[in-house]
Protein backbone atom coordinates (compact mmCIF):
# COMPACT_ATOMS: atom_id res chain seq x y z
CA UNK A 1 0.00 0.00 0.00
CA UNK A 2 3.23 2.09 -0.10
CA UNK A 3 3.24 4.28 -2.89
CA UNK A 4 6.01 4.16 -5.63
CA UNK A 5 8.49 6.52 -5.28
CA UNK A 6 8.05 8.93 -8.26
CA UNK A 7 11.78 10.43 -9.39
CA UNK A 8 11.95 13.96 -10.40
CA UNK A 9 14.32 15.60 -12.94
CA UNK A 10 16.94 17.23 -10.92
CA UNK A 11 17.71 20.34 -12.53
CA UNK A 12 21.55 20.38 -13.63
CA UNK A 13 22.65 23.51 -11.60
CA UNK A 14 22.66 21.18 -8.40
CA UNK A 15 23.36 18.18 -9.95
CA UNK A 16 27.19 18.03 -9.03
CA UNK A 17 28.69 16.30 -6.10
CA UNK A 18 30.51 19.89 -4.97
CA UNK A 19 26.98 21.96 -5.27
CA UNK A 20 24.92 19.10 -3.38
CA UNK A 21 27.55 19.38 -0.85
CA UNK A 22 27.75 22.69 -0.29
CA UNK A 23 23.37 22.49 -0.40
CA UNK A 24 23.45 19.97 1.98
CA UNK A 25 26.31 21.69 4.79
CA UNK A 26 24.09 25.25 4.25
CA UNK A 27 21.37 23.31 5.71
CA UNK A 28 22.70 21.63 8.43
CA UNK A 29 24.40 24.55 9.57
CA UNK A 30 23.01 27.99 7.60
CA UNK A 31 19.37 27.41 6.68
CA UNK A 32 16.64 28.69 9.36
CA UNK A 33 14.41 26.27 10.45
CA UNK A 34 10.81 27.27 9.69
CA UNK A 35 7.81 26.93 11.08
CA UNK A 36 5.64 25.57 8.39
CA UNK A 37 1.77 27.02 7.64
CA UNK A 38 -1.29 25.37 5.60
CA UNK A 39 -0.03 26.46 2.29
CA UNK A 40 3.04 24.16 3.20
CA UNK A 41 0.81 21.20 2.58
CA UNK A 42 1.57 20.27 -0.89
CA UNK A 43 5.23 20.54 -0.21
CA UNK A 44 4.88 18.10 2.72
CA UNK A 45 2.70 15.55 0.48
CA UNK A 46 5.61 15.50 -1.83
CA UNK A 47 7.99 14.93 0.29
CA UNK A 48 6.43 12.14 1.95
CA UNK A 49 5.96 10.38 -1.65
CA UNK A 50 9.72 10.88 -1.53
CA UNK A 51 10.62 8.52 1.25
CA UNK A 52 7.74 6.11 -0.39
CA UNK A 53 5.26 7.15 2.78
CA UNK A 54 1.17 8.17 1.51
CA UNK A 55 0.61 11.37 0.49
CA UNK A 56 -1.64 11.56 4.13
CA UNK A 57 -3.17 15.32 3.01
CA UNK A 58 -6.32 14.92 6.20
CA UNK A 59 -3.37 13.46 8.56
CA UNK A 60 -1.09 16.50 7.82
CA UNK A 61 -4.00 19.00 7.50
CA UNK A 62 -5.21 17.59 11.48
CA UNK A 63 -1.40 17.88 12.43
CA UNK A 64 -1.33 21.40 11.14
CA UNK A 65 -4.53 21.91 13.54
CA UNK A 66 -2.57 20.87 16.76
CA UNK A 67 0.49 20.79 16.38
CA UNK A 68 3.62 22.92 15.44
CA UNK A 69 4.99 21.79 11.90
CA UNK A 70 8.43 22.66 10.98
CA UNK A 71 10.50 22.50 8.35
CA UNK A 72 13.31 22.90 6.04
CA UNK A 73 13.61 24.30 2.59
CA UNK A 74 16.77 23.08 -0.19
CA UNK A 75 18.48 26.15 -2.14
CA UNK A 76 15.92 25.56 -4.75
CA UNK A 77 12.78 26.33 -3.02
CA UNK A 78 11.66 22.11 -1.93
CA UNK A 79 11.28 20.95 1.52
CA UNK A 80 14.12 18.57 2.97
CA UNK A 81 13.12 17.59 6.44
CA UNK A 82 9.87 17.67 8.27
CA UNK A 83 8.70 17.60 11.90
CA UNK A 84 5.82 18.00 14.01
CA UNK A 85 5.58 18.69 17.91
CA UNK A 86 2.43 18.59 19.40
CA UNK A 87 2.48 19.46 23.21
CA UNK A 88 0.24 18.87 26.13
CA UNK A 89 1.30 21.64 28.35
CA UNK A 90 4.14 21.01 30.94
CA UNK A 91 3.21 17.39 31.29
CA UNK A 92 4.42 15.99 27.84
CA UNK A 93 4.86 16.56 24.31
CA UNK A 94 5.02 14.51 21.28
CA UNK A 95 7.53 14.60 17.97
CA UNK A 96 5.93 12.72 15.04
CA UNK A 97 6.40 12.99 10.91
CA UNK A 98 10.17 12.91 11.30
CA UNK A 99 10.64 13.24 7.66
CA UNK A 100 13.89 13.83 5.32
CA UNK A 101 14.48 13.56 1.47
CA UNK A 102 15.93 10.82 0.18
CA UNK A 103 18.62 12.90 -1.35
CA UNK A 104 19.59 14.40 2.02
CA UNK A 105 20.00 10.83 3.94
CA UNK A 106 22.37 10.70 6.77
CA UNK A 107 23.72 14.19 6.39
CA UNK A 108 22.38 15.06 10.02
CA UNK A 109 19.26 16.82 8.84
CA UNK A 110 16.93 14.56 10.68
CA UNK A 111 18.95 15.54 14.11
CA UNK A 112 18.83 19.37 13.80
CA UNK A 113 14.87 19.01 13.39
CA UNK A 114 14.66 16.91 16.22
CA UNK A 115 16.71 19.09 18.51
CA UNK A 116 14.91 22.40 17.22
CA UNK A 117 11.73 20.13 18.20
CA UNK A 118 13.56 19.00 21.53
CA UNK A 119 14.24 23.06 22.56
CA UNK A 120 10.88 24.32 20.91
CA UNK A 121 9.22 21.74 23.62
CA UNK A 122 10.87 23.79 26.37
CA UNK A 123 12.41 21.01 29.00
CA UNK A 124 9.04 18.88 29.46
CA UNK A 125 9.63 15.03 28.96
CA UNK A 126 8.74 14.21 25.10
CA UNK A 127 7.52 11.05 23.11
CA UNK A 128 7.44 9.76 19.70
CA UNK A 129 7.17 6.53 17.82
CA UNK A 130 10.25 5.37 16.37
CA UNK A 131 10.88 2.71 12.79
CA UNK A 132 14.02 0.44 13.38
CA UNK A 133 15.23 2.91 10.92
CA UNK A 134 15.09 6.07 13.42
CA UNK A 135 15.73 4.58 16.55
CA UNK A 136 19.77 4.96 16.67
CA UNK A 137 19.54 8.83 16.20
CA UNK A 138 16.81 8.93 18.98
CA UNK A 139 18.73 7.11 21.26
CA UNK A 140 21.72 9.12 20.55
CA UNK A 141 19.00 12.07 21.47
CA UNK A 142 18.63 10.44 24.64
CA UNK A 143 15.45 8.78 24.31
CA UNK A 144 15.01 5.06 25.62
CA UNK A 145 12.35 2.64 24.73
CA UNK A 146 9.34 2.15 26.99
CA UNK A 147 7.66 -1.06 24.73
CA UNK A 148 6.50 -1.38 20.91
CA UNK A 149 2.87 -0.84 18.88
CA UNK A 150 2.31 -3.34 15.84
CA UNK A 151 0.34 -2.24 13.31
CA UNK A 152 -2.26 -4.74 11.81
CA UNK A 153 -4.17 -4.43 8.66
CA UNK A 154 -7.26 -6.07 7.22
CA UNK A 155 -9.54 -5.97 4.14
CA UNK A 156 -12.60 -5.80 4.91
CA UNK A 157 -15.16 -8.17 3.83
CA UNK A 158 -16.93 -9.65 7.13
CA UNK A 159 -17.59 -7.72 10.20
CA UNK A 160 -15.29 -8.25 13.76
CA UNK A 161 -17.53 -9.74 16.36
CA UNK A 162 -17.13 -8.90 20.25
CA UNK A 163 -19.32 -10.37 22.98
CA UNK A 164 -21.68 -7.67 25.00
CA UNK A 165 -21.16 -5.17 21.95
CA UNK A 166 -24.19 -3.65 23.21
CA UNK A 167 -22.28 -1.84 25.74
CA UNK A 168 -21.06 0.13 23.22
CA UNK A 169 -22.85 3.14 21.19
CA UNK A 170 -22.09 5.94 18.96
CA UNK A 171 -20.87 9.15 21.15
CA UNK A 172 -23.28 12.58 20.98
CA UNK A 173 -21.92 16.18 21.66
CA UNK A 174 -23.28 15.67 25.26
CA UNK A 175 -20.52 12.90 25.85
CA UNK A 176 -17.47 15.33 25.51
CA UNK A 177 -17.22 16.18 28.86
CA UNK A 178 -17.08 12.58 30.14
CA UNK A 179 -14.40 11.92 27.02
CA UNK A 180 -12.38 14.35 27.86
CA UNK A 181 -11.92 13.57 31.53
CA UNK A 182 -11.78 10.57 31.00
CA UNK A 183 -9.20 10.80 28.97
CA UNK A 184 -7.16 13.35 31.22
CA UNK A 185 -6.99 10.53 33.95
CA UNK A 186 -5.81 8.33 31.39
CA UNK A 187 -3.01 10.01 29.88
CA UNK A 188 -2.28 12.48 32.50
CA UNK A 189 -2.34 15.31 30.66
CA UNK A 190 -4.85 17.91 28.77
CA UNK A 191 -5.44 16.61 25.46
CA UNK A 192 -9.03 18.83 25.00
CA UNK A 193 -8.03 20.76 21.79
CA UNK A 194 -6.42 17.62 20.32
CA UNK A 195 -9.55 16.01 21.21
CA UNK A 196 -11.93 19.06 19.89
CA UNK A 197 -10.54 18.91 16.73
CA UNK A 198 -10.45 14.81 16.32
CA UNK A 199 -14.17 14.96 17.32
CA UNK A 200 -14.99 16.82 14.10
CA UNK A 201 -11.96 14.98 11.97
CA UNK A 202 -12.92 11.79 12.82
CA UNK A 203 -16.30 10.08 10.82
CA UNK A 204 -17.23 8.26 13.69
CA UNK A 205 -16.88 8.28 17.73
CA UNK A 206 -18.07 5.76 20.10
CA UNK A 207 -18.15 5.42 23.74
CA UNK A 208 -18.31 1.92 26.12
CA UNK A 209 -20.59 2.93 28.75
CA UNK A 210 -21.34 0.50 32.00
CA UNK A 211 -24.15 1.85 34.04
CA UNK A 212 -24.37 4.81 32.45
CA UNK A 213 -20.76 5.98 32.88
CA UNK A 214 -18.57 6.66 29.82
CA UNK A 215 -15.40 3.91 30.84
CA UNK A 216 -14.22 4.00 27.33
CA UNK A 217 -14.18 5.59 23.83
CA UNK A 218 -12.90 5.13 20.60
CA UNK A 219 -12.19 7.05 16.87
CA UNK A 220 -12.54 5.86 13.33
CA UNK A 221 -10.76 8.09 11.10
CA UNK A 222 -10.08 7.90 7.14
CA UNK A 223 -6.20 8.11 6.16
CA UNK A 224 -6.33 8.29 1.97
CA UNK A 225 -7.64 4.15 1.74
CA UNK A 226 -7.01 3.45 4.82
CA UNK A 227 -9.78 3.47 8.21
CA UNK A 228 -8.16 4.27 11.12
CA UNK A 229 -8.96 3.19 14.61
CA UNK A 230 -7.55 5.06 17.26
CA UNK A 231 -7.30 6.26 19.72
CA UNK A 232 -8.81 3.34 21.49
CA UNK A 233 -9.66 3.69 25.26
CA UNK A 234 -11.28 0.55 27.45
CA UNK A 235 -11.14 -0.41 30.97
CA UNK A 236 -10.03 -4.06 29.99
CA UNK A 237 -8.99 -6.17 26.57
CA UNK A 238 -13.13 -7.22 26.88
CA UNK A 239 -14.07 -3.60 26.44
CA UNK A 240 -11.50 -2.55 23.43
CA UNK A 241 -13.09 -5.59 21.15
CA UNK A 242 -15.85 -4.26 21.71
CA UNK A 243 -15.27 -0.54 20.74
CA UNK A 244 -13.25 -1.73 17.59
CA UNK A 245 -15.65 -3.68 16.69
CA UNK A 246 -18.42 -1.03 16.70
CA UNK A 247 -16.18 1.17 14.83
CA UNK A 248 -14.94 -1.73 12.42
CA UNK A 249 -18.79 -2.09 11.35
CA UNK A 250 -18.84 1.33 9.54
CA UNK A 251 -16.59 0.44 7.17
CA UNK A 252 -18.25 -0.83 3.56
CA UNK A 253 -17.52 -3.82 1.50
CA UNK A 254 -13.69 -4.25 0.63
CA UNK A 255 -12.25 -1.13 2.86
CA UNK A 256 -8.96 -1.47 4.81
CA UNK A 257 -8.80 -1.68 8.55
CA UNK A 258 -5.49 -0.10 10.38
CA UNK A 259 -5.29 -0.63 14.32
CA UNK A 260 -2.12 -0.04 15.92
CA UNK A 261 -1.72 -2.34 19.20
CA UNK A 262 0.00 -1.41 22.07
CA UNK A 263 2.36 -4.85 23.12
CA UNK A 264 1.51 -4.21 26.57
CA UNK A 265 -2.33 -6.42 25.28
CA UNK A 266 -1.83 -9.30 23.81
CA UNK A 267 -5.44 -10.33 24.00
CA UNK A 268 -6.42 -7.41 22.01
CA UNK A 269 -3.44 -8.21 19.21
CA UNK A 270 -4.45 -12.17 19.38
CA UNK A 271 -8.43 -10.99 19.15
CA UNK A 272 -6.78 -8.57 15.81
CA UNK A 273 -5.23 -11.71 14.32
CA UNK A 274 -8.13 -14.37 14.55
CA UNK A 275 -10.37 -11.27 12.84
CA UNK A 276 -8.09 -11.27 10.15
CA UNK A 277 -6.16 -7.95 10.86
CA UNK A 278 -2.93 -9.17 9.78
CA UNK A 279 0.45 -7.62 12.07
CA UNK A 280 2.38 -5.57 8.82
CA UNK A 281 4.88 -3.54 11.27
CA UNK A 282 6.41 -2.42 14.78
CA UNK A 283 7.10 0.90 16.47
CA UNK A 284 8.87 1.80 19.32
CA UNK A 285 7.54 4.02 21.77
CA UNK A 286 10.54 6.15 23.25
CA UNK A 287 10.46 9.17 25.66
CA UNK A 288 12.63 11.53 26.96
CA UNK A 289 13.48 13.32 30.07
CA UNK A 290 10.82 11.02 32.15
CA UNK A 291 11.07 7.66 33.63
CA UNK A 292 7.75 6.87 32.38
CA UNK A 293 4.45 8.64 31.00
CA UNK A 294 2.11 10.01 32.56
CA UNK A 295 -1.72 9.11 33.63
CA UNK A 296 -3.31 5.33 33.75
CA UNK A 297 -1.74 4.38 30.36
CA UNK A 298 -2.67 1.01 31.02
CA UNK A 299 -5.97 1.69 29.56
CA UNK A 300 -4.81 3.02 26.26
CA UNK A 301 -4.67 0.39 24.04
CA UNK A 302 -4.22 1.93 20.18
CA UNK A 303 -2.91 5.24 20.33
CA UNK A 304 -4.51 8.38 18.40
CA UNK A 305 -2.07 7.96 15.56
CA UNK A 306 1.80 7.27 15.95
CA UNK A 307 2.75 10.83 14.95
CA UNK A 308 0.76 11.94 17.63
CA UNK A 309 0.71 10.36 20.57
Amino acid sequence: MMLPHAASPVPSAVSTPATRADGSLALLHETPIRRLILEDLPACLRLAQNRQWLAEEQKWRFLFQVGQVYGLDDLEGELAATTVLTSYGSALAVIGMVLVAARYNRQGLGRRLMQHALDAAGGVPVALYATEAGRPLYEKLGFRTLRTTTTHVRHCSTQLVAARANLVRPATPADSAAILHLDAQVTGTNRQVVLHHLFQFAEHVWVLEYNRVIRGYAAAWRNVEQVVIGPVVAPDAAGAQQLVAAAGSTLGEGEWLRLEVDARHPALGAWAVQHGLQPTFTTSLMLQGAEALPGNRAQIFAPIMLALD
